[in-house]
C-alpha cells in the first residue's frame, strides 16, 4: 500500500515551530522513517513572501526528489503577477504541476477574481487546495456553489470534527474532498466511510503544523476495510491527479 500525502510544507517559516523541514531532503529523510512514500508539497515562501517566489522554489526543491510532486500557489489574474491564465497553465504543463493552492490573504476566491482561471481548472480537472481557516466554511460553500465542477480539497481547521459543515457539501458536490490531517474525531472517519464511501477523503499530514505520523496512524487504527484504507492512503489522490489534463 502506498501512502501519498496530499498536504505537506517545506521551507523555513518566519516564526518557526517545533516541526520544520527546511528542504525536500530533510522531509524525505523524515518520511522514510515513517513509511510515507510520496507527497504533494507546498513551500512556505508561497504565502510568506510571494506566490512566484514559492512556485519557483518548490520546483528547485523537488527536482532531485521524484517522490515529491510540486504544487503552485495562485494569485488573481487581473494583477498579472503570475501573468495570464494561458501563460500560467503553460508553465504548469512544462513544470509538471498538477495541483494548485489558494492562500487567500489579500484577495477573494470568487469568480470576479479568478473566473478565467477557474474555467480552465474545471475544464482540465485541476484541483484547488484551501485551508478552511483562511476563508471559513461560508467561503468554501460559496466557492463550490459558484464554480460548478471545481475539484476542491479542504484542510480542516480543528481536530474536533466539522461534520455539520462538510457533510452537506460532500452530499452536494462530488468534487469536494477532505484532507484527513485534522479529522481526528473518535470514530469519525469510519462513520464517514460507512455513509459516503472512501472516495472523498485524502490522506494528508499537514506537516509541519501536525506530526506527520498523526493522520497516518489514525487511519491505520480507524477500523477501515483494506480497500477503503488503500483508497484513502493514496489511491484517491492518484486518481484525482491522473484526471488532470494540461
Amino acid at each position: 500500500m502506498e501512502w501519498f500525502d496530499c498536504h505537506a510544507e517545506i521551507g523555513r517559516r518566519t516564526v518557526p515551530g517545533p516541526l520544520q523541514a527546511p528542504d525536500a531532503a530533510a522531509l524525505a529523510a523524515l518520511y522514510s522513517e515513517i513509511g510515507i512514500q510520496r507527497a504533494l508539497l507546498t513551500h512556505t515562501s508561497m504565502y510568506e513572501i510571494h506566490a512566484l517566489t514559492g512556485n519557483t522554489r518548490i520546483l528547485q526543491e523537488v527536482a532531485h526528489h521524484p517522490q515529491f510532486s510540486p504544487t503552485w500557489a495562485i494569485l488573481p489574474p487581473a494583477t498579472e503577477e503570475l501573468r495570464d491564465a494561458d501563460h500560467f497553465l503553460a508553465g504548469m504543463r512544462k513544470s509538471g504541476v498538477s495541483a494548485l493552492w489558494a492562500f487567500p490573504t489579500g484577495y477573494s476566491l470568487n469568480t470576479n477574481t479568478f473566473g478565467s482561471l477557474y474555467e480552465e481548472m474545471v475544464a482540465r480537472h485541476i484541483p484547488l487546495f484551501v485551508k478552511v481557516g483562511a476563508v471559513g466554511w461560508a467561503g468554501i460553500t460559496s466557492l463550490l456553489a459558484e464554480v460548478k465542477g471545481l475539484n476542491v480539497v479542504a484542510i480542516l481547521p480543528t481536530v474536533w470534527g466539522e461534520d455539520r459543515y462538510f457533510r452537506p457539501l460532500v452530499e452536494h458536490y462530488p468534487g469536494f474532498h477532505i484532507c484527513t490531517s485534522m479529522y481526528m474525531l473518535e470514530g469519525g472517519v469510519k462513520a464517514f466511510v460507512d455513509r459516503y464511501g472512501p472516495f472523498q477523503l485524502l490522506f494528508g499530514s499537514s506537516f509541519p503544523d501536525c506530526q506527520p505520523g498523526g493522520s497516518y496512524f489514525s487511519l491505520l487504527c480507524a477500523g477501515l476495510k483494506e480497500q477503503d484504507l488503500v483508497a484513502i492512503a493514496g489511491g484517491n489522490l492518484r486518481h484525482l491527479l491522473e484526471e488532470v489534463r494540461l
